[in-house]
């Protein structure tokens, strides 16, 4: 095996200095949020309010303070290490401060970790694979799927050893999930298989639209979409139980709230954390994002937007790329937009990190954490979080990782 290594930690500041300092006042911080609900049954008290003194907007004790984030990077990395073709989701395996990268049609893939970056030939059971793609699941296990002799594979891995690999239903979409021991769930074609031995049962079509899905550590599936023909409801959650004949819708958002097109990003309590496209404006002034968290499966729903004039320059540029979330209420988001190409160059993508933190006021508030820019081979671009909620970014300069 052959190893090119490059060593060393290059300080970059993506995010100004005293750039929290200078953010808007309480109210505008926490983006004007009124916690206004939004789902179909009352949400319970908020055991957390006037904690510290706080009597408004009050942050929960797990909320970290705001603070200026830990960045390791760039660390130098040829463009062409993270070149894929078409969509680049699961390009990047990030495992706590482990960043793998997979580009298409070669033979090696880089990892990088605390500062360092190794370049090495894929694992064997790789030989001669194409589009390498990781899909990290809530169960602490992650599915590689990849394309070998003309067939659809995949592999579960805890992130140091590998499973056997097998044949595994692929369509449009495709997306794969592995449980906690091991064994994996298709979404192709718009039908749900999972693993039973060596081969897959087909569990039938999801019952909503869209990609937002899990599979949770107690072998739960959980998904969130928009339901087939039902315009009165925005979006729904529903949940397959382990071992269970069929679906049960948990929760929707009701089909009056001004959601559009939204990401969704789930935790292992069932929480659901839903962020908006920022793509509508009324007026002069852009719409507030919306931000709807639920903590009991989309039941009820609190409405905590984010104030767009503390993220962007240009609304209509930018989209959601990525969400992080944890089971007691820390979030973060990653929005992509103003995309920047020269002919005969590799395009590139500019990219804000928000994170939701405790300001000084013990108010819940979503700041800019940092900034930047990535290699834009597709819409989305090289990025993503780990589990531990590490944010990595591969743009000209290299990878870049945020705490």
């Amino acid at each position: 095996m052959k190893n090119r290594t490059y060593s060393g930690i290059v300080p970059v500041l993506l995010l100004a200095r005293g750039l929290l300092a200078c953010m808007p006042n309480a109210e505008e911080s926490v983006s004007e949020s009124e916690s206004a609900l939004v789902g179909h049954a009352p949400a319970p008290a908020d055991p957390d309010e006037g904690v510290g003194g706080c009597t408004n907007h009050c942050a929960p004790p797990s909320l970290p303070p705001c603070s200026e984030p830990s960045i390791v990077g760039p660390v130098p990395m040829p463009p062409q290490a993270a070149r894929t073709a078409g969509d680049s989701r699961g390009a990047l395996w990030l495992l706590g401060d482990r960043a793998t990268s997979f580009a298409d049609n070669t033979e090696t893939w880089s990892r990088a970790s605390g500062g360092t970056l190794t370049t090495s030939y894929l694992p064997p059971l790789f030989e001669s694979s194409k589009r390498i793609r990781a899909f990290r699941s809530l169960s602490g296990m992650s599915a590689i799927t990849f394309a070998s002799a003309g067939k659809c594979r995949a592999v579960a891995s805890d992130g140091v050893t590998f499973g056997a690999p097998v044949d595994v239903p692929c369509g449009i979409p495709w997306d794969v999930r592995a449980a906690g021991d091991g064994h994996l769930w298709s979404l192709a074609g718009g039908n749900l298989y999972e693993q039973v031995g060596p081969s897959f049962e087909n569990r039938g079509g999801p019952p909503a639209f869209g990609s937002n899905w899990d599979v949770a550590s107690n072998g739960d599936v959980i998904f969130v979409g928009s339901d087939h023909g039902i315009m009165s409801e925005r979006l729904n959650v529903w949940r397959l139980a382990r071992s269970a004949g069929g679906w049960t819708k948990t929760g929707s958002v009701d089909g009056s709230v001004p959601l559009g097109e939204s990401l969704a990003t789930i935790t292992n309590n069932g929480t659901v954390h839903v962020f908006s496209h920022p793509t509508a404006v009324e007026g002069p002034k852009p719409r507030r994002l919306a931000y709807l968290r639920s903590s009991d499966g989309g039941r009820s729903w609190q409405n905590e937007g984010i104030n767009p004039e503390v993220l962007f320059l240009r609304q209509s540029a930018w989209r959601v790329a990525a969400a992080f979330a944890t089971d007691d209420g820390q979030a973060k988001v990653i929005y992509v937009g103003a995309s920047h190409y020269t002919p005969g160059e590799v395009p590139e993508l500019g990219y804000r990190l928000a994170t939701r933190c405790r300001n000084a006021s013990g108010q819940s508030a979503w700041v800019l954490t940092a900034q930047g820019s990535v290699l834009g081979w597709d819409e989305r671009g090289p990025l993503g979080f780990s589990e531990t909620g590490v944010a990595t970014f591969i743009g000209w300069g290299g990878l870049v990782q945020v705490r």
